[in-house]
């Protein structure tokens, strides 16, 4: 079911491509976060992207400003705002309709198009302040992003990996991002949290407002959250980062990824794809934090939401790899474990997933599908090697497990 909310959670802020394209019929409005932020220097990027692979009138490419990843995915429109930048974490929650969009529910229109940089979770407090751990900040003002962004996503699920009870978290706040160094500085808060990509503007600033030091997550805290939560990976802050950022920090991060919506044309899709990955460097020269950007990371990494069968269709006729399995749904019907070890032929490294199940009759919920194509008994793929039935044993899962929330989870080798 779409979802519309009120749009003054998004504010536009225009950036016009001096050159135009194949998009020139279709103006680009691409949805980011903080204009001081690396989301709204991507969307720049992005723009710029289309502008120099274009070679007609100029099309419109606007970068919005928002308040994250929540208002982007409940604002995405095929027409008026056809893409956004979201974490993989609200992308899960959107897709699963879980979280804040319980109330919403699950997002089945909602599609990746490509990754871009990773983002780790990052937590600053006063250097004078005497805290030295997460456990510290127990029944702080400890702001850790509005609710509804990215970063209190994360925020809270650590909180619950920890065993934080609602007193422990009592004193929480919600200071805006271009807000928050100054806050912890003025003592206002004892705590601020971030969800970024490194090295970012708006920490440095912050180490630069006064003297501060980055918070490592316990052993017991990565561990815990990338084990519970499939788009979570261990992340360091490397030592000289920032100032007063001597050692390394371990901490967890997950991608942020370009999306749209079913709806979009196809034509659309693909000519915003070809051009960022026909002038990469020029995204990746945007800022420090894309300059690793890789495209087989890109086609893969921090996806949640099925591929749109542009981007999909893209990648496979360059050879680049696409993620093993979607997410999606998840209802109480039997999971067919062979038929979820799809990898399109490609050798990726061994990934947990969780099957999609998709909503419909329950003949169709026992079937899950690989980029929204239904497989189920019977049903063969194309490999590299040839065509293969999905029954076939060297397809099936080794060590699944149920996670906290009742989903199958696999660990699924590569099929040859």
């Amino acid at each position: 079911m779409r979802r519309w909310y009120a749009t003054a959670a998004i504010a536009l802020i225009v950036h016009t491509s001096p050159e135009g394209s194949a998009l020139a019929a279709d103006p680009i409005a691409i949805a980011t976060g903080n204009a001081d932020g690396l989301y709204y220097a991507a969307g720049e990027a992005i723009c710029k992207a289309i502008a120099a692979r274009s070679q007609s009138s100029a099309p419109n490419c606007s970068v919005l400003a928002s308040r994250g990843s929540m208002a982007n995915v409940l604002e995405l429109d095929p027409v008026k705002i056809p893409f956004a930048i979201v974490q993989s974490d609200v992308q899960y929650n959107a897709v699963t309709g879980r979280g804040l969009f319980a109330a919403v529910g699950a997002d089945s229109a909602l599609r990746s198009v490509f990754s871009l940089h990773g983002e780790a979770f990052t937590v600053l407090v006063r250097a004078d302040s005497g805290l030295s751990s997460i456990a510290d900040l127990k029944m702080k003002k400890f702001s850790a992003g509005r609710t509804g962004t990215g970063t209190r996503e994360a925020a809270e699920a650590l909180f619950d990996v920890l065993g934080w009870s609602p007193e422990d978290r009592k004193n929480l706040a919600e200071v805006s991002v271009g807000e928050q160094s100054a806050a912890l500085c003025a003592g206002q808060v004892d705590a601020i949290a971030y969800l970024i990509g490194h090295p970012s503007p708006i920490v440095t600033a912050a180490t630069k407002a006064c003297q501060v030091k980055l918070l490592p997550l316990p052993e017991e805290a990565v561990d815990g959250l990338t084990s519970k939560l499939l788009y979570y990976r261990p992340a360091t802050i490397s030592a000289g980062t920032y100032q007063g950022n001597e050692n390394p920090v371990p901490t967890v991060g997950l991608r942020s990824a370009l999306v749209t919506r079913s709806e979009v044309p196809d034509r659309v899709v693909r000519d915003v794809v070809d051009a960022v990955f026909g002038k990469l460097q020029l995204i990746r020269d945007a800022a420090p934090a894309f300059a690793g950007l890789i495209p087989g990371e890109m086609s893969t990494q921090g996806l949640i939401a099925p591929l749109h069968p542009a981007a999909l269709g893209y990648y496979r006729a360059l050879g680049l790899p696409t993620p093993s399995v979607e997410i999606g749904p998840t209802t109480s019907a039997p999971i067919d474990e062979k038929a979820a070890g799809i990898t399109n032929g490609m050798k990726l490294d061994p990934t947990l997933a969780v099957p999609v199940i998709k909503p419909g009759t329950p003949e169709q919920q026992q079937k899950p599908t690989y980029n929204s194509v239904p497989v189920g008994p019977g049903d063969k793929w194309e490999f590299q090697s040839g065509t293969r039935d999905l029954n076939d044993p060297a397809l099936s899962g080794s060590g699944s497990l149920p996670d906290a929330d009742g989903n199958i989870r696999l660990r699924m080798p590569s099929p040859e």
